[in-house]
């Protein structure tokens, strides 16, 4: 059987999945889910003003896209800031910081090693292969920003925590996670 497990044996829904993966996959985020502790969160809705669909894997990617380039300059209206990002993947978000007017500093912090980016106009970029549970950093940012990672770490409100304590005064956090309602797409 392949590996299938990110974090601990949690399952991750970004492998291809049998029938019978699938299905245990909703079933323990179900399960998960429906036993946590309620949380307050912010949720903002937002227009999409580009319709433009380009170099864009799926609808959520699109809107995300759509998010950092409309939304993220009314969170963040300084041009010089310190970033640090969990599952950064690839680093295509410093990238795309960059190409919006940021300048300054970015941590990329992921448990697999696909940050592939070159120079980077602007903005001193490095790379962290570490599980973000086990992470320790005293370097203040002033975004702090997840896209799609939290539901593959076990203990995100450890992790969230932890983060907290890493902002400037005024800085800003920012976790975009998938809908629940997105789960029955894995099957």
């Amino acid at each position: 059987m392949k590996n299938i497990f990110l974090f601990d044996n949690e399952i991750c829904g970004d492998e291809k999945l049998s029938m019978k993966e699938r299905l245990n996959y909703l079933y323990q985020n179900m399960i998960k889910n429906f036993s946590l502790k309620p949380t307050k969160i912010t949720v903002k809705n937002f227009t999409v003003k580009n319709f433009l669909i380009e170099d864009v894997a799926s609808p959520s990617r699109f809107l995300l896209k759509q998010f950092i380039v409309q939304e993220l300059p009314k969170f963040i209206n300084k041009k010089k800031i310190n970033i640090l990002e969990l599952g950064c993947g690839n680093g295509s978000l410093c990238k795309k910081l960059s190409d919006l007017g940021y300048r300054g500093e970015y941590l990329g912090v992921d448990i697999a090693e696909k940050f592939k980016l070159g120079k980077v106009k602007n903005i001193k970029h490095s790379f962290m292969k570490i599980n973000a549970e086990d992470f320790n950093l005293t370097k203040k940012f002033t975004l702090i920003i997840s896209i799609s990672t939290l539901e593959h770490i076990r203990n995100d409100r450890m992790v969230l925590k932890k983060t907290s304590h890493l902002l400037i005064k005024g800085g800003t956090e920012i976790h975009i996670v998938p809908s629940g309602w997105g789960l029955p797409t894995y099957l």
